[in-house]
């Protein structure tokens, strides 16, 4: 025999060696069963992200309007103070009565924010 022969028979026994030869068996179910299951929870928590986004979206809203409504209070403590600065300024020009008419009504004023 000649070499390409030699070398020709080993390869077919060699092919022919791997082709008999059982492969092991891959529990192939385990992994597709741990992959279902995987994508459950993927969903699940795609889920529950989709509602937190819509959650924090509300919040956010709230805070805009929260925001609103601070800078209106905001704008009124500013003209509220401006007022009673002026009159306080211009305390040293009353007269009796008109000083007490000031303090009067301040004061009622005043009682009827903290009720």
């Amino acid at each position: 025999m000649n070499r390409v022969s030699v070398i020709l028979l080993c390869l077919t026994t060699l092919v022919v060696f791997f082709i008999l030869r059982k492969q092991p068996e891959l529990d192939i179910q385990k992994y597709e069963d741990q992959i279902d299951a995987l994508q459950s929870e993927i969903y699940l928590l795609e889920g529950v992200n989709d509602s937190l986004q819509v959650e924090a979206a509300l919040l956010n809203d709230k805070i805009v309007e929260y925001d609103i409504k601070i800078d209106k209070l905001n704008n009124e403590i500013d003209v509220i103070q401006d007022e009673t600065r002026k009159k306080l300024d211009s305390v040293d020009r009353y007269n009796r009565d008109q000083l007490q008419k000031f303090f009067t009504e301040r004061y009622r004023a005043i009682n009827s924010l903290l009720e």
